[in-house]
């Protein structure tokens, strides 16, 4: 499940529960661009439960200029 919060007018928040390669956090971009269009908002971090992507998430939102955060990596449930 991947829920949007608007903080303010423009700036964005995005939400995932899980990321294995970070595709539904790009999808969600790509659907904000089209239905807003670009000029009209900015997503200032994508926040993720539990990353599983191996540092793919994270590339994926570098590309698009988007801080990523993971709470839990894979990894640490492997110690």
């Amino acid at each position: 499940m991947i829920t949007v919060v608007r903080l303010h007018k423009k700036r964005i928040v995005i939400v995932d529960d899980v990321t294995t390669t970070g595709n539904s956090l790009v999808q969600t971009y790509r659907a904000l661009e089209k239905e807003l269009g670009k000029e009209m908002f900015e997503v200032v971090k994508a926040i993720v439960v539990l990353d599983r992507s191996q540092g793919k998430a994270e590339k994926a939102m570098r590309k698009l200029g988007i801080p990523f955060e993971a709470i839990l990596k894979e990894e640490d449930f492997n110690k």
